[in-house]
């Protein structure tokens, strides 16, 4: 069976809506309209598809910050760093994903490396089954998510780690098969550390069809193995044995030369890492960069990029100045910092020096485009039958001289600068007039007479 015919058969979410991604800071402090103001502009520049994005259970990202990356083109994915030893109730985190799904971000991960040791609290680690364990864990809030239609992300597991990863994702989807929780397997993706391991990128290339002598625990010297940015291949290896098709995958921290608390100190600023990233950022991207000319070709044809991988996602867009990954942030206060960011990002323009206190951000324009994508939309409140025929006739001159978007959708209007509400509605009421405010629109009523009514 083809890999289209894998997909045609199977309700697996192949979204291909761009496959760049970022990791944004490294903590959960970095929510601020300030910083949206910051970053945003900066992202869309990038041409970034995807955002990973940390949270916790006591407190949650703003809505404004999540939208607002939706509205730019850019798909939040969530990190839920759980501790395995205390998993969160329920009924405490239940309210935050729904919310989280309810404003957009449709992929969340939970936990991460439960194949290491270290992640587990004393003794737990030696306690029997512990794939089942880790999935006691892992499978109620997978479902919850897939309830509600969006993508639970498996967490990435250490490449080889204590419980050598492939055999513990292999065991783990066995596992969640044999539970009978189709609607989790119909919806999941995968995480993959996406870390060269200071090897060539085409490390394990071919996935273990082509390397057969290598078993867990075990590579032999003539032989390569899963512990390179190719790993999304064996992990495809390992969905296609269990579940006989594909599973999405996301790449987390790619082209790191291994996990950033084991990455040296100053390793990122060399000319070795930056000719890897962006051999990487041309893989992705599809566009080659020419420092030298200041310009981007197209790059010769059939990089190999399978359609199951959703996202590759570089580590990392900033950190807070005390942060132990400051070094390794691509950005620092807006300005590109490590050489390759200084070539990819090489026409974005750093922020002036009062954006932090002047809420006008430095690329005003992109931000307007950002927040407000309609520039003036037209609600029709009363959609009973027949009815809106009527309003559209009386409002043909405003119309014709405005040009504005017309629909029913108050979700829709929110994306507009200026809305003019038109009618009456039990639905819309002093609530929906002061959410479409605080959402930065100027906001009108008229009656389907055309007179201005009172807000």
């Amino acid at each position: 069976m083809t890999n289209q015919e894998n997909r045609n058969s199977s309700s697996q979410p192949f979204t291909q809506s761009g496959r760049l991604g970022f990791h944004y800071f490294p903590d959960t402090l970095h929510y601020t309209e300030r910083d949206l103001q910051l970053w945003l502009p900066i992202l869309v520049e990038l041409g970034a598809n995807w955002l990973v994005i940390r949270s916790d259970t006591g407190r949650a990202i703003p809505e404004s910050f999540i939208t607002s990356l939706k509205q730019a083109g850019i798909n939040p994915f969530i990190q839920f760093n759980l501790p395995l030893g205390k998993p969160p109730a329920m009924e405490e985190i239940r309210p935050l994903i729904e919310s989280y799904i309810h404003w957009g971000a449709m992929h969340i991960q939970f936990y991460d490396r439960p194949n290491l040791r270290s992640s587990w609290p004393a003794g737990g680690w030696a306690q029997q089954d512990l794939v089942e364990r880790f999935l006691d864990r892992f499978l109620p809030l997978a479902d919850l998510v897939a309830r509600a239609n969006a993508v639970p992300v498996m967490p990435a597991f250490e490449p080889g780690g204590d419980y050598w990863d492939t055999a513990f994702l292999r065991n783990a989807l066995q596992s969640i098969e044999r539970r009978g929780m189709s609607n989790v397997l119909s919806k999941l993706a995968l995480g993959a550390y996406a870390w060269t391991f200071r090897r060539s990128i085409d490390w394990g290339a071919g996935g273990p069809e082509y390397w057969p002598d290598t078993r867990p625990y075990f590579t032999p010297s003539s032989s390569q193995d899963q512990r390179g940015f190719r790993i999304y291949q064996w992990y495809q290896a390992v969905a296609a044995a269990v579940l006989q098709r594909p599973c999405p995958v996301f790449l987390l921290q790619a082209g790191l030369p291994a996990h950033p608390d084991r990455t040296k100190p100053g390793e990122l600023a060399t000319g070795e890492h930056a000719a890897v990233i962006k051999e990487l950022y041309t893989w992705v991207t599809g566009k080659e960069l020419v420092v030298e000319k200041g310009i981007e070709t197209l790059p010769p044809p059939q990089l190999d990029m399978p359609e199951e991988v959703e996202a590759c996602n570089f580590w990392l867009l900033s950190a807070d100045k005390n942060s132990p990954y400051r070094e390794q942030a691509w950005f620092h206060e807006g300005n590109p910092r490590l050489p390759h960011t200084q070539s990819i990002a090489k026409n974005i323009t750093p922020p002036a020096a009062d954006a932090f206190v002047n809420p006008t951000i430095s690329n005003d324009t992109v931000f307007k485009r950002i927040q407000h994508p309609i520039s003036h939309y037209i609600l029709l409140a009363n959609c009973q039958h027949g009815s809106w025929e009527t309003q559209l006739a009386r409002l043909l001159p405003f119309i014709n001289q405005n040009h504005p978007t017309i629909g029913f959708s108050i979700e829709e209007a929110a994306l507009a600068g200026k809305v003019t509400i038109v009618g009456k509605s039990p639905y819309i009421t002093a609530d929906t007039l002061t959410r479409l405010t605080r959402t930065g629109c100027q906001v009108e009523q008229i009656g389907d007479d055309g007179t201005n009514l009172a807000m």
